[in-house]
């Protein structure tokens, strides 16, 4: 059975979760959601205390002591658990969401996984600044990310909540199905935020032809060509948020520059993924790799309609070219 309308923030052995407790809460209240702060504990279940809930006051056993009384040590699972659930508290004030905790053993990217099916967000702090070492496939952020049934948001760590103008800037890639999914997705959240929305799209051929296309008037015929065949993909959609302020934005140049430039106006970053082909660590596609590791603003990762097994996704239109597959790959961490 579905749990409640819930925000999930699972953390780990790392005591700063302070920026995805944050957005946690900012977006509980948003969408009338309750916060479950998860800790996944990946070892031998004898090494961990027992797996349950940690709500209320504190006043259940966990591992033989009494949560809320000084007992747990700082560094336990335990103790995370409850100073985020506190600190959300925090956050929230008296008048807030509820918020509850809980421990639980597995494999942490399947436990969350599954957990995903039951919530309405999956929010995780980043924990490296932009440009660090690279962003594996394998780590757990990439990982759940790419599989899990919920949006997942990825929060940068020296991000700040607060009021802003800044739009809510919506990814265009993909084949026609998967942008007008991810647009929808996009407005939804500009709804909820009360902010302008952004649509953006990149369009490059090759290293080989496109300097020529940008020094000549070939590259403005194309974006406008381009502005035009998506305004007319993306009509339905835009005209279910009559309410929302929306620009498309069409620039010739490397998708994920395009983007990553977006994205530093951004108060969120919207955008879809691959399909999974792996079990886990499957990888996200190129652009929302990069957004994940290098936006200064937190990025809403969110599902893209199933494609046939075997497929590959297409640019948008009859014979645009493969936008994201040619672009660098992310270095970051």
């Amino acid at each position: 059975m579905r749990r409640a309308r819930t925000v999930l923030l699972p953390v780990g052995g790392v005591e700063d979760h302070h920026v995805g407790v944050a957005f946690a809460a900012q977006e509980a209240v948003r969408r009338g959601c309750d916060i479950e702060v998860v800790h996944v504990g990946p070892g031998p279940a004898a090494l961990l205390p027992p797996a349950g809930p940690i709500a209320g006051s504190f006043t259940g056993p966990i591992s033989g002591v009494v949560i809320g009384q000084g007992d747990v040590p700082a560094h336990a699972p335990g103790g995370i658990v409850e100073r985020t659930v506190e600190a959300a508290r925090r956050s929230l004030g008296r008048s807030g969401p509820a918020v509850r905790g809980r421990l639980t053993h597995g494999p942490v990217v399947p436990v969350l996984v599954e957990d995903s099916r039951q919530v309405d967000l999956v929010v995780l702090s980043r924990r490296h600044a932009r440009g660090a070492a690279s962003l594996s496939a394998m780590t757990v952020a990439n990982a759940v990310a790419a599989h899990a049934h919920a949006p997942v948001a990825v929060v940068p760590p020296r991000w700040s909540p607060g009021t802003t103008t800044a739009p809510v800037v919506i990814a265009i890639a993909g084949g026609p199905t998967e942008a007008r999914e991810v647009l929808r997705a996009g407005l939804t959240q500009a709804r909820r935020c009360g902010a302008r929305a952004e649509a953006v799209h990149g369009w490059w051929y090759s290293d080989a032809y496109d300097d020529l296309a940008r020094a000549h008037a070939t590259g403005t015929t194309e974006s406008a060509r381009r502005h035009a065949r998506l305004t007319a993909e993306l009509a339905a959609v835009l005209a279910e948020f009559p309410d929302v302020d929306t620009r498309l934005t069409v620039s010739h140049g490397r998708p994920d520059r395009v983007l990553v430039e977006a994205a530093e106006r951004a108060q969120v970053v919207v955008v879809g993924r691959h399909r999974p082909v792996l079990p886990f660590g499957s990888d996200l596609g190129p652009l929302t790799r990069l957004l994940m590791c290098g936006a200064g603003c937190p990025v809403l990762v969110v599902n893209s309609p199933t494609r046939a097994p075997g497929t590959a996704g297409t640019a948008l239109g009859p014979g645009a070219p493969a936008e994201a597959a040619a672009t660098l790959r992310p270095r970051c961490g």
